[in-house]
């Protein structure tokens, strides 16, 4: 499942001291009913549910890089954006490891150039026959003959 659930955030709050009340304190105003939010993450009885709210997702992200700062244990995602990510992971979401394969994909050696130039002929043009060429080949070129090309 994507996202923190409310173990994920009991978890935390457990080990940083934070009673519900005092989360419901704190974001009073920002989420609708947090005393009985906060209670409801804190029971455990609805552990795989994830947190719906961006502010309290934001407030949980701070504090867990704090809390890893402090450890020193500080994990975060392979792709660059910052995210921590949870014991034996790369990437925090899968949008983050497909982001990475992407991004290798297209990663070339700088100074390299195309290696190969598609030349694609029209209907009924007998140069190029869509041969694939070096770059910088012509084959226009006086003398030029493959093994698709016909005399006449």
């Amino acid at each position: 499942m994507d996202g923190i659930t409310f173990a994920d955030f009991s978890k935390l709050a457990t080990k940083r001291r934070w009673t519900p009340e005092f989360l419901a304190e704190r974001f009073r105003g920002k989420i609708e009913e947090p005393s009985e939010f906060f209670h409801r993450v804190m029971l455990g009885k609805y552990a795989d549910v994830a947190i719906p709210y961006r502010t309290v997702l934001a407030f949980y992200f701070q504090e867990l890089r704090f809390d890893q700062a402090e450890s020193g244990r500080a994990r975060l995602c392979v792709c660059g954006c910052g995210r921590p990510v949870a014991e034996r992971k790369k990437w925090a979401f899968p949008g983050c490891k497909k982001r990475s394969q992407r991004a290798k994909a297209t990663d070339r050696p700088e100074g390299v150039e195309k290696s190969l130039d598609f030349a694609t002929s029209k209907p009924g043009q007998k140069a190029g026959h869509g041969l694939c060429l070096a770059p910088g080949f012509d084959p226009g070129q006086k003398g030029f003959k493959s093994e698709f090309h016909r005399d006449e």
